[in-house]
């Protein structure tokens, strides 16, 4: 039996030379990745030249036009009638959020200005790191952090309760990964059930627990490093990657009205733990320092 559908509202941006379009989409879908997929792949099929189409905010919402586009799976999408667009050189690209997280205006608020940086703070004995990234540098950029990692001690994969329908959320943990190699193959296979889903967080502990990487289900990239020199060369390599120190950074989990979503490409959450299993993970109680905030969602 198909989960009911429900209407979403989907804005993407793209830009040619010159310019960038906004363009809101209204789609009917069985959970709000598929609704943002078949918007992305609308836009990639209009008549312009658009590129680096993106994403940028999305909702429940419906569209009362009965002229619609059926899709394949049931699902239906109604195309804008016309696009907004600005000159590039008047102002900043909206932010694309990586996959698995996305802006709304739900609550009657414009969508602030998030930012692409990282804050680091350091003490006595340990140098700490925040990093947000837009959907543009977030996958090599996590790639390129797990290359940096020492030797890994275990890794810890968090499941939402909220998405798996169950009271708590669900912890799967493997002391089979030891090379950064190791994990960063882990990550590609794995790429649409962890990386791009929003209800998925990862954990890795390093150098018998001295380091600690997280991606959290908002896709911000967190570092605790006891080693301040290899905590010191990390956040070097992110300045020379291009990536700002910011004061007071702020995330889509930072006051945001926003929503979680699992990627169109997403196997859904039974064959993610299947996947987990056979990648050698098992089932262990709920991880401690790995709580989630409160939080709209939508499957």
């Amino acid at each position: 039996m198909l989960p009911p559908f429900s209407w979403y509202r989907v804005c993407v941006e793209g830009v040619d030379d010159k310019s960038g379009y906004l363009a809101t989409y209204w789609a009917r879908a069985a959970h709000l990745g598929d609704a943002i997929d078949a918007a992305l792949g609308a836009a990639r099929e209009v008549p312009f030249d658009w590129r680096d189409v993106y994403p940028v905010w999305a909702g429940p919402g419906r569209h009362e036009d009965d002229a619609v586009v059926r899709l394949s799976g049931g699902s239906s999408l109604m195309t804008p009638g016309a696009f907004v667009s600005y000159p590039l050189a008047k102002g900043p690209r909206s932010f694309p959020c990586p996959r698995g997280v996305i802006p709304s205006t739900d609550a009657g608020e414009e969508v602030v200005q998030l930012q692409v940086g990282y804050e680091s703070v350091k003490s006595d004995v340990t140098h700490c790191l925040r990093v947000s990234l837009d959907a543009t540098r977030f996958e090599a950029t996590v790639a390129e952090l797990v290359t940096r990692m020492p030797q890994i001690d275990r890794v810890g994969v968090l499941l939402s309760g909220e998405w798996l329908a169950v009271d708590e959320d669900v912890v799967w943990r493997s002391s089979a990964i030891r090379a950064p190699g190791e994990l960063l193959g882990f990550l590609l296979r794995t790429k649409e059930e962890i990386l791009a889903n929003g209800f998925a967080q990862i954990a890795v502990s390093c150098d018998a627990r001295r380091v600690l990487l997280v991606v959290d289900d908002h896709k911000a990239i967190h570092i605790r490093d006891e080693n301040r020199v290899r905590g010191e060369m990390l956040a070097q390599f992110l300045a020379s990657s291009g990536i700002p120190l910011v004061a007071g950074l702020r995330t889509v989990a930072d006051r945001v009205y926003h929503y979680h979503y699992s990627s169109a490409a997403c196997v859904g959450p039974k064959s993610v733990q299947e996947t987990l299993l056979k990648e050698g993970f098992e089932m262990e109680p709920r991880l401690k320092g790995l709580q989630r905030k409160g939080q709209r969602s939508d499957g």
